[in-house]
């Protein structure tokens, strides 16, 4: 995923697990955690939802956590696409 800026892109790799600030300057890395282990982490995602679903557990976010996060990412998404920042109304 790559995300331009005026003042660099940060660009984020899914492979190495890193987010990298590319600049006129060069690069700085932000973020880096190899150690990440993808699979236990799906089944651990996946273990805690049916938990909840079956109602033996409460759910980690709110509704509004969740719909908070969609509005966040539709507006990175519009600002991607048209290159403006996109206001988010705060609820």
């Amino acid at each position: 995923m790559q995300g331009d800026r005026e003042l660099g892109t940060l660009l984020w790799n899914l492979a190495s697990n890193s987010i990298t600030l590319e600049t006129a300057g060069g690069e700085e890395l932000l973020f880096a955690e190899s150690s990440v282990d993808r699979n236990a982490m799906y089944v651990e995602q996946m273990s805690n939802f049916i938990e909840v679903a079956a109602c033996r557990l409460p759910p980690r976010i709110s509704l509004d956590d969740g719909i908070a996060v969609i509005t966040l990412i539709d507006a990175l998404r519009q600002s991607a696409s048209t290159g403006l920042p996109i206001a988010i109304k705060p609820e």
